[in-house]
């Protein structure tokens, strides 16, 4: 069943983000991750949020103007955040997961680093997408098998892609 998703398609038109990037996000925040969209320019921001609101409920709205900006607000409870999708004038620049602080062998509460779910390749002129590398992690993190969340995010591109083509 194609979902109902006239919002995205604009955004996806105007190149703001991408099939792949929308169908991650999509199932990420559907697993229970949160979704914030953060930019220096709070009006492309609601733009993008507004855009996602057919996918994700509810996206939080940030200022900054990247992921170090949100983290320097968010010092005390970084791994609240979830997905952080950063918006630049015209476009998603860096799509980002705040993961989780982890117990090591010993049973200490250890940080862990941001991953780069996708970043925007000015000279390509296109996503590129590193996803790949945290798949596991993220499928842990949303209730799901590593190869079942893969599955479920290429069908949401696909339903993204046939909504956006008859969009048009």
């Amino acid at each position: 069943m194609t979902p109902t998703i006239p919002s995205l398609a604009p955004l996806l038109r105007a190149g703001v983000l991408d099939p792949d990037l929308a169908a991650l996000v999509w199932s990420l925040a559907e697993g229970g991750l949160p979704v914030h969209v953060a930019s220096s320019d709070p009006a492309a921001a609601a733009r993008l949020a507004a855009g996602l609101r057919d996918l994700v409920r509810p996206v939080t709205v940030l200022v900054g103007a990247s992921l170090e900006t949100v983290l320097d607000v968010w010092a005390d409870e970084p791994a609240r955040l979830g997905v952080v999708l950063v918006v630049g004038q015209t476009r998603v620049v860096a799509a980002h997961w705040v993961r989780p602080p982890i117990r090591d062998g010993k049973g200490h509460v250890r940080a862990q680093g941001p991953a780069v779910l996708a970043v925007w390749d000015e000279r390509t002129g296109r996503f590129e997408h590193f996803a790949w590398g945290v798949i596991p992690e993220l499928a842990v993190a949303v209730g799901r098998k590593a190869g079942d969340l893969e599955l479920e995010v290429d069908s949401r591109r696909r339903s993204i892609i046939e909504v956006a083509i008859l969009a048009s």
